[in-house]
């Protein structure tokens, strides 16, 4: 069995570092929660309800007093009843009030059929909701929701 120098165990050190000193510098919580978003429009177009609610915390609770069961109940009510539901969102406003806790604002257009845009929401069939977030980053270094408000648009909201 050969043996490892020295000299070869500096180099795969040294190589090491220059490897990471390289690597791609890690998402900010902004791009980790625009990231959350995009991936909620595809778990929506793909029905992969697993990948919706793993964005929703085990400690979500809101105004209504619905925790995650009741909000996982909601989600499959909406596949039940429209069968395939497209997502299209844009973040209206985001903040980060303290370490580890964001606020957002989303609008969120639900349809039938694939929409790629806002204009393609003004087909019967569609839905423009706005709503407001607070997400939490949690022990595994993910966001999640862990309160949520949702209203239909106004003519307003779209601008």
């Amino acid at each position: 069995m050969p043996v490892v120098g020295r000299r070869d165990a500096t180099l795969a050190v040294l190589a090491l570092v220059l490897l990471a000193g390289c690597s791609a510098p890690e998402a900010s919580p902004k791009e980790k929660i625009r990231a959350l978003l995009t991936e909620v429009e595809r778990a929506s177009r793909d029905k992969d309800l697993g990948a919706l609610r793993d964005v929703i915390s085990e400690r979500y609770a809101d105004s209504a007093g619905r925790d995650k069961r009741e909000l996982d109940g909601i989600l499959t009510a909406q596949y039940l009843r429209r069968g395939s539901v497209h997502v299209l969102t844009r973040i209206r406003s985001l903040e980060f009030p303290r370490a580890a806790h964001a606020e957002a604002s989303v609008l969120a257009g639900l349809a039938r059929t694939p929409v790629l845009d806002f204009a393609d929401l003004r087909r019967p069939q569609a839905d423009i909701y706005v709503f407001d977030l607070e997400l939490a980053e949690e022990d595994d270094s993910r966001w999640r929701v862990i309160r949520a408000r949702w209203r239909p648009a106004r003519p307003d909201d779209l601008y």
